[in-house]
């Protein structure tokens, strides 16, 4: 955690350090799925349009009645028509075929590392995966 608030007041703004805060206090006190929720909320606020904003709160109500795995691949399903490119349609693809025989922890890593590559820096890349293997272990 004190890795993380560093990486943040150094590289980060301070909305994101809070976010960061946040997310470790969901880990430590919330489910999983709470804290999924909680990082997608902050990069709806950030990064995409108030239309993205209304999905979100909607998949948050549908988490209610629906599985934690359905409803991230809706929200996937969701930003690959609306931002993104045929190749994220594609990554997209695969992803939905490694539910079939993964864990929903693995598939949002994967979905992670792909946006590592194709919007953040290789420092950023690095520390996703560094982020993986300790909750892995």
């Amino acid at each position: 955690m004190l890795y993380l608030m560093y990486l943040a007041q150094s590289h980060y703004t301070t909305q994101c350090c809070i976010m960061l805060y946040l997310m470790y206090l969901a880990q430590a006190h919330y489910s999983s799925q709470c804290c999924i929720m909680l990082y997608l909320m902050y990069l709806a606020q950030s990064h995409y349009t108030t239309q993205c904003c209304i999905m979100l709160y909607l998949m948050y109500l549908a988490q209610a009645h629906s599985s934690s795995q359905c409803c991230i691949m809706l929200y996937l399903m969701y930003l690959a028509q609306a931002h993104y490119s045929s190749q994220c349609c594609i990554m997209l693809y695969l992803m939905y075929l490694a539910q079939s025989h993964y864990t929903t922890q693995c598939c949002i890593m994967l979905y992670l590392m792909y946006l590592a590559q194709a919007h953040y820096t290789t420092q950023c890349c690095i520390m996703l995966y560094l982020m993986y293997l300790a909750q892995s272990h």
